[in-house]
């Protein structure tokens, strides 16, 4: 079995890109989990928005984090599937292809996540951002590495 790829870079074995998948994704979880707390722990109760700029600020954040999730999502759930493409022929999807996929689709959870905490944190209250940060960590957890795409 050949050590490089066909770019010359190290291949790596279906079993380390599952072990490097779970230790990213617990990664990132917590850094989702972690904005969800402090926002929970730190704002106010109420659900009327701070006054002023921050609040107006705030609830674009949110906006912003809601286009993100709908928009790049899908483009990202495109751009994972031709990752996958050897899935299509019944064949083990290539390390390497696995996890640049599951990369981008955690990562744009994991951003949009954040955008809505600081979108939170902003409006000085805790809705609606905490529903868009559950919705993207709700996502994420279904998202979790699996080895049936890696053969593994």
């Amino acid at each position: 079995m050949p050590t490089t790829d066909r770019k010359g870079r190290k291949q790596i074995l279906p079993a380390e890109a599952l072990a490097a998948g779970w230790r990213t994704w617990v990664a990132l979880l917590v850094a989702a989990s972690g904005g969800l707390i402090a926002v929970l722990a730190t704002q106010p109760t109420s659900v009327e928005p701070g006054s002023g700029g921050a609040g107006f600020a705030g609830s674009a954040l949110i906006g912003l984090a809601l286009a993100w999730l709908v928009l790049l999502g899908g483009v990202v759930l495109i751009l994972r599937s031709y990752c996958f493409r050897a899935l299509w022929d019944g064949r083990p999807v290539e390390p390497g292809s696995y996890l640049k996929g599951m990369y981008q689709v955690w990562g744009v959870l994991v951003v949009g996540a954040l955008i809505a905490v600081l979108g939170a944190v902003l409006m000085q209250a805790v809705l609606p951002g905490v529903l868009v940060v559950i919705g993207a960590l709700l996502l994420l957890i279904f998202a979790r590495p699996s080895g049936k795409a890696l053969g593994v």
